[in-house]
């Protein structure tokens, strides 16, 4: 899929941030801060802005075939952060979530004595070996089913000089470059860093990064389907009590 109109490339960002911070054409192994320290600044800016909320920009779907009568985890795709739904679209079935101790604590066998059917529930399963998350599907599945997924991405940082772009949309990718300028003065204990700061006040007035931010804000929460309200909690997991375990999450639709 192409990148959108607008959307700069690290390249782009780097030499764009040098103009700035250091009046010069790119950073170097020589300047303050070195171009291997900003890339650092930048990405680190851009993993804390986009672990700061549930932006709309994270959410993305997959789906993944279920395997007949497999009692084995599934590993989602390495770049899901977070599962927010599981459904099983063609049977107009969501997947209900579970929590590893409810499952034993109402099926202490697990899979042992349950028939395959068609699954309702999943569970968190230990991460794989590249640490990308697994879940479990109860009960085993009895034929080859679409489980659709909804999921908060992964940021995968950008690599110095590339031509690789955020998945922050163009309108606001600069939020995520004020900040790297913002620690880019800090570290040549500049004080023009206030002009970049997303807290800052200039004359009772935000400063321009603050502005941007906010904008990014404000079109999060006014978005409808925005990404923390896919799923509650409350109403998905099994509670269990002190005398008791909420058995409701585990009967079939």
């Amino acid at each position: 899929m192409a990148d959108l109109p607008g959307a700069k490339t690290m390249a782009q960002f780097e030499a764009e941030a040098a103009e700035i911070v250091l009046e010069k054409a790119a950073f170097g192994t020589n300047t303050n801060p070195t171009a291997t320290r900003f890339a650092e600044f930048f990405n680190d800016a851009y993993r804390e802005l986009c672990a700061s909320y549930d932006w709309w920009f994270l959410f993305d779907i997959l789906t993944f075939p279920t395997i007949a009568s497999s009692t084995a985890p599934y590993a989602v795709d390495d770049t899901v952060r977070e599962v927010m739904y599981m459904a099983i679209p063609a049977q107009q079935q969501k997947i209900r979530r579970a929590s590893f101790t409810d499952w034993i604590a109402n099926y202490p066998g697990r899979y042992t004595n349950v028939g395959a059917t068609k699954p309702w529930a999943y569970i968190p399963a230990e991460d794989a070996s590249n640490a990308a998350l697994q879940f479990y599907l109860f009960p085993q599945p009895d034929q080859v089913y679409t489980v659709e997924y909804g999921f908060k991405k992964r940021v995968t940082a950008l690599t110095s000089g590339s031509a690789s772009v955020m998945i922050i949309p163009p309108e606001f990718q600069n939020v995520v470059l004020n900040e790297a300028i913002k620690k880019s003065f800090m570290k040549r204990n500049d004080d023009r860093y206030r002009l970049y700061d997303r807290e800052y006040m200039i004359n009772a007035n935000p400063s321009p990064a603050r502005a941007l931010f906010d904008r990014m804000w404000l079109k999060n929460e006014s978005m409808d389907d925005y990404v923390n309200k896919f799923r509650s909690l409350d109403t998905e997991i099994a509670i269990s009590g002190a005398s008791e375990i909420n058995r409701d999450l585990f009967v079939p639709f």
